[in-house]
């Protein structure tokens, strides 16, 4: 299809038009292969809040969903490979598009592309913000209800440390980092009761 294109264009804006399309498909590429990354990196920070590394998980842990410190996507900027990938293709595409439809030069296309190209970022960029801040309000929701909860402590919360804790919301179970409200140790098995939350670990202390 590419062939058929370039046969009816100009030979001066054959080269044009393939470099906008060499672009297009560089633009996309990245895109995805930004995409699977950002993927993996978020699914990792879904898992457990930002401090459970250091809680020792038990083994028996990662079959109880977890609930950690929510969705911690921090919010997308301009500089992102991401975006830049979407920009490249934007660009590239209206360009391309500029070119075959109205056989103009790179003087008068490479503009409309980067115009066009600006548009269509800024407008991904707030549509992924918009999706993150709405994935976040929904774990800040998810935290507030584990409030007053009763969970098992299965890994042991040291003095001024951090356990895990397994509770059930809303008919899941779920897992979290935990401390002591009172800065004690807490031992494996223990019932307690959840007080707060407090960027991403619960807040627990004994049932009496």
């Amino acid at each position: 299809m590419t062939l058929s294109i370039l046969a009816e264009l100009p030979e001066e804006l054959q080269t044009t038009f393939n470099v906008y399309i060499a672009m297009l498909v560089f633009g996309g590429v990245f895109i995805v292969l930004s995409a699977v990354l950002a993927s993996g990196l978020g699914h990792g920070d879904i898992g457990h809040g930002g401090d459970a590394g250091g809680a020792g998980h038990a083994g028996d842990s990662s079959d109880s969903g977890g609930h950690g410190g929510g969705f911690n996507f921090p919010q997308v900027t301009v500089w992102s490979p991401l975006i830049i990938s979407f920009f490249i293709a934007f660009t590239a595409g209206v360009g391309a598009a500029v070119t075959y439809y109205y056989e103009v030069s790179a003087m008068y296309s490479a503009p409309c592309g980067v115009v066009g190209g600006a548009i269509g970022t800024m407008l991904v960029l707030y549509m992924i913000n918009d999706i993150i801040g709405r994935m976040q309000g929904t774990s800040h929701i998810a935290d507030a209800d584990c409030v007053g909860a009763i969970a098992t402590i299965i890994t042991p919360v040291p003095e001024n440390g951090l356990g895990e804790i397994r509770y059930e919301l809303g008919g899941v179970l779920q897992t979290s980092p935990a401390r002591s409200a009172t800065s004690t140790a807490i031992e494996r098995g223990a019932k307690v009761k959840i007080l707060s939350v407090n960027s991403g670990n619960c807040v627990v202390q004994t049932e009496s």
